[in-house]
């Protein structure tokens, strides 16, 4: 147990951070985390909170330098905290680190996958992108599993990443028209190939039926981890099923939003609306009491 260095409210004030940021950055994570018991949601938060600056440091300062001195930041979190900034998400992050059995080795991944970003090479083959989606995503879902779970064996770790893997899946399927805006294409070349897409037809921006054959491609295999993650959720503890099961049928729900759209993703950031949002919330939260 890591000796207490900040006050009651330090710690306090860096949660009010946490929840402001996912408030402001992710409705849908929110909208599923939030169901979470309190403790448990406001961990998750500090996380995200964390996540997203090293997320931002990318997309807008594209510095590796920062992304260094976050990783710097991280490491005091277990051997010096009287180090830690006490601003942002620090504090927070620090007593989550207290409380429950996370290992910053897979935040340290999560930057990885951030640096990836920054020397950014188009992915060859979806084994590629599947490595990728595990260092920007499923790294994230191993540094909240041992909040909302225990991973019994090697199964139950393979559904978790299964579903970073899918939900990192659907951000790219959505964001194709903003990610060529930033010169980044995540759709596997290999794939634009057997498909015949290139990488001017997406610049030109018109959707053909071969770049909504491919993300079709693309969201089959989303779509199958989704399932393969929802197979056995017995790993999960009972009081984070329905927080974690909505959060991901609400990025599943993306991909249905995209396809009523008719995939138009090169011009289009498809949502799922409020109305939906609660739809799935009843259903799912009398599924998972009743069983």
């Amino acid at each position: 147990m890591i000796e207490p260095v900040f006050s009651s409210k330090i710690i306090r004030r860096s949660y009010d951070y946490s929840l402001g940021i996912i408030k402001a950055h992710s409705g849908s994570f929110y909208k599923g985390f939030s169901l979470l018991p309190e403790d448990k949601a406001r961990a998750v938060f500090a996380i995200y909170a964390f996540c997203r600056e090293a997320d931002d440091l990318t997309d807008e300062k594209q510095d590796s330098r920062e992304l260094k001195f976050l990783e710097e930041n991280l490491g005091y979190l277990t051997d010096h905290p009287e180090k830690l900034p006490e601003n942002k998400f620090w504090p927070a992050l620090y007593d989550v680190f207290s409380r429950f059995p996370v290992d910053s080795a897979f935040f340290r991944d999560m930057i990885r996958g951030q640096l990836m970003d920054i020397s950014f090479t188009q992915p060859a083959t979806l084994a590629d992108l599947e490595s990728y989606c595990y260092f920007v995503a499923g790294s994230v879902g191993m540094m909240i599993s041992p909040i909302i779970g225990d991973l019994r064996g090697e199964e139950d770790r393979k559904r978790a990443l299964a579903l970073g893997d899918a939900m990192q899946i659907t951000n790219i399927l959505r964001d194709v028209g903003e990610d060529l805006q930033n010169g980044r294409i995540y759709l596997p070349a290999n794939m634009m190939e057997e498909y015949g897409v290139s990488a001017d037809d997406l610049k030109k921006k018109t959707v053909r039926s071969s770049f909504i054959s491919l993300w079709e491609a693309l969201a089959e295999k989303a779509e199958e981890k989704y399932d393969y993650f929802l197979e056995d959720i017995s790993w999960l503890h009972r009081d984070s099923r329905i927080a974690v099961v909505l959060s991901a049928a609400i990025y599943r729900e993306i991909l249905a939003a995209a396809r009523s759209g008719g995939c138009d993703v090169l011009h289009k950031r498809y949502y799922v609306s409020a109305t939906r949002k609660m739809k799935l919330m009843k259903s799912i939260r009398k599924r998972i009491e009743n069983e």
